[in-house]
């Protein structure tokens, strides 16, 4: 089954043109939709291990989360950040750069030194245990 912010399920069920690559994505196939989807937060439990999920509002897309292993202490932020890269902002999908700006902020409250963070695009960083 497939999860996602309910923004996402819209994009992927329609032609979605994304300027910023000059590309248009058509819709995906239905067994690519999104079965189900949450607004602004949602807990999973999986194998012993919670998955807090996370929207960040407009940022990179509109439909943008994060995903927060708790035990792990691992926070993916999808492509909210791209390690050693400036982000892409794609204002044809509702992202946004004051959303950006919200989405590191809250990304940096989450993290101590020993949290690993997963971006969106290139390496991971913080403690490699």
């Amino acid at each position: 089954m497939i999860l996602a912010h309910e923004n996402t399920r819209k994009h992927l069920s329609t032609t979605t043109r994304v300027e910023g690559w000059d590309f248009t994505f058509p819709p995906s196939p239905a067994g690519a939709i999104p079965a189900e989807v949450f607004d602004q937060e949602k807990n999973l439990y999986l194998n012993s291990t919670t998955i807090a999920l996370s929207y960040y509002g407009p940022s990179h897309t509109d439909g943008d989360i994060s995903a927060y292993f708790v035990e792990a202490d691992v926070l993916h932020t999808g492509d909210t950040w791209w390690n050693g890269h400036y982000p892409f902002i794609d204002y044809s999908t509702g992202g946004h750069i004051k959303g950006m700006i919200k989405a590191a902020e809250t990304n940096l409250a989450k993290v101590t030194e020993k949290t690993i963070v997963i971006p969106g695009t290139a390496r991971s960083a913080g403690n490699q245990r």
